[in-house]
């Protein structure tokens, strides 16, 4: 085709799109966020954190929607950004500390000029990303930074891995409390930010989801173990001072993200907040930092179709390519014995605890699991949370063309026909 009727097209297109149809145009080429991957960022930034004493941040849907904003802003033109060092500024020329305030409402403390945001960025993969944020000052200040509770994160595929956005604050009186994975065990948060009107003692009490006390007042601690048989929701109430906060925790999803080697460290008391820094980034580093001064995690898309109408039951959805198995009870259970296997292959829970730490003994109701070969990927739409997902190539693919046996501790409880597409077990 003629160079001048190539022209002549684009510029009838421009002109049928016109100014308000080119954003959307573009939008298209942008991929959305991979979760799965934003979850590995989280957890080594949860268990690094954890390992320094701190608290493990709580996912926050309006810290992710920044997180995924910046990174949509940069994505299309990263090399300049990159070049100019402006990873941190979006088309108005705001920081992420102005702009959680004035775009996304982020709370503040006293005025708008007290607000705890911050921001790291990264190209890479994940090792690379987490790896240049603990050895750069700037960018280990930030995601260290114990005055930080809940978190934001965005991972957009590109060709050398992915554009990492991790957005981190606090909101005044707001004092998440998670359980620590496959452990009766709460961590705890509290207020350490520089703005905070009062230094005054925290202390701490418990009370089930009927309202009732279990056990009596305490001081603060990073960590505190639940009283034997607690399930359902506890409520912590915090005392600081004349202040107090509520934060109620479902045993079931109010679970920390962290890498499976992290799963037995607790945190220990921590020094105060480091002192202020002011948005920076480091020339020529393809990782950044903005800083000075949140599952339950935003949903993913996930699983299979078929819910239980009673019972304890576990959902296996199969393709060529993948295994998905989701808890279509209406109650978490105990997954902890939980093995599939066929005549040449087998995937017990273990295998998905070590790729990300979850809570086996409180599998949570619409959550999920996932096998899948490089071939492709499961279908995770009916899901609340993919909670972890292992990757087998083809020829460990054991659930193709046969029957499967689903064990709990190695006592038989069903048997799956994969070729039938989707099977129900009743779960003990």
């Amino acid at each position: 085709m003629p160079k001048r009727v190539v022209v002549l097209l684009t510029g009838m297109l421009l002109l049928l799109l016109g100014v308000a149809g080119l954003p959307a145009l573009l939008a298209q080429d942008i991929p959305p966020t991979n979760r799965t991957i934003a979850l590995e960022v989280l957890a080594r930034v949860n268990s690094w954190r954890v390992s320094q004493g701190l608290f493990p941040l709580a996912e926050n849907e309006t810290l992710a929607q920044m997180a995924l904003d910046q990174a949509r802003y940069v994505y299309p033109n990263w090399t300049r950004i990159a070049a100019q060092g402006l990873y941190h500024q979006d088309a108005s020329g705001r920081d992420p500390r102005v702009r959680g305030v004035q775009a996304y409402n982020w709370p503040f403390y006293q005025n708008a000029d007290r607000v705890e945001i911050g921001e790291n960025a990264a190209e890479g993969s994940v090792a690379s990303a987490v790896g240049f944020w603990q050895g750069s000052s700037i960018h280990r200040r930030t995601a260290l930074n114990p005055a930080y509770r809940e978190v934001g994160v965005a991972a957009l595929p590109v060709r050398n891995g992915y554009i990492f956005y991790i957005v981190f604050g606090a909101r005044p009186e707001v004092l998440p409390a998670m359980l620590a994975p496959n452990a009766n065990t709460l961590y705890l948060s509290r207020e350490q930010s520089r703005y905070a009107a009062t230094a005054a003692e925290t202390r701490v009490r418990l009370f089930d989801a009927a309202g009732r006390p279990l056990g009596g007042d305490m001081p603060w601690a990073p960590t505190i173990p639940l009283p034997p048989g607690t399930s359902g929701q506890v409520t912590v109430l915090y005392t600081t001072g004349s202040a107090q906060s509520l934060d109620i925790v479902d045993l079931s999803k109010d679970i920390a993200v962290l890498e499976a080697p992290a799963q037995a460290a607790m945190p220990t008391p921590t020094s105060p907040p480091p002192t202020p820094t002011a948005p920076s980034v480091t020339p020529g580093a393809q990782a950044t930092t903005a800083g000075a001064a949140p599952v339950a995690p935003p949903p993913a898309p996930a699983t299979p179709t078929a819910a239980a109408s009673g019972g304890n039951t576990l959902t296996i959805t199969f393709t060529r390519n993948s295994l998905l198995m989701q808890n279509t009870s209406a109650v978490p259970l105990d997954v902890t014995g939980l093995e599939i296997s066929s005549a040449t292959g087998r995937i017990s829970i273990s295998n998905w605890t070590r790729v990300a730490q979850f809570n086996t003994t409180r599998f949570g109701s619409r959550d999920c699991v996932a096998v899948t070969t490089s071939g492709g990927g499961a279908n995770t739409s009916g899901c609340r949370y993919l909670l972890s997902s292992v990757q087998f190539t083809p020829d460990r693919a054991f659930w193709r063309d046969t029957t499967v046996t689903i064990t709990n501790n190695q006592v038989t409880v069903g048997t799956c026909d994969a070729l039938a597409g989707q099977c129900v077990i009743t779960w003990p």
